[in-house]
């Protein structure tokens, strides 16, 4: 099958349409492949990709929980020096 037949074959399929379904089904079954084979074996192409992506998710997720601490933290200690300061009545005015 030529390539872009085979393009359009499955902008098709992914489309939905019925008759190139069809004709995947029958492409597969020639090559006694299913849908399951298929994904089996694109995740296994691109299990480096995947892993990677992964990786960079765990990291993106460890440098917000960092800073999310940090903000606690300051805001913690924050509150703690508020507490603790004198007030100074004679800065408030009374209306």
């Amino acid at each position: 099958m030529p390539y872009r037949e085979a393009q359009t074959l499955a902008i098709e399929w992914s489309a939905g349409l019925k008759r190139a379904q069809q004709e995947v089904d029958r492409t597969f079954s020639q090559w006694n492949l299913d849908m399951n084979v298929v994904m089996a074996t694109a995740l296994n192409t691109k299990l480096d990709k995947i892993e990677q992506i992964d990786r960079m998710l765990n990291m993106a997720s460890a440098r917000r929980d960092a800073v999310l601490r940090e903000i606690e933290r300051r805001r913690d200690s924050l509150a703690a020096r508020i507490r603790q300061a004198p007030i100074d009545v004679t800065d408030v005015e009374v209306t």
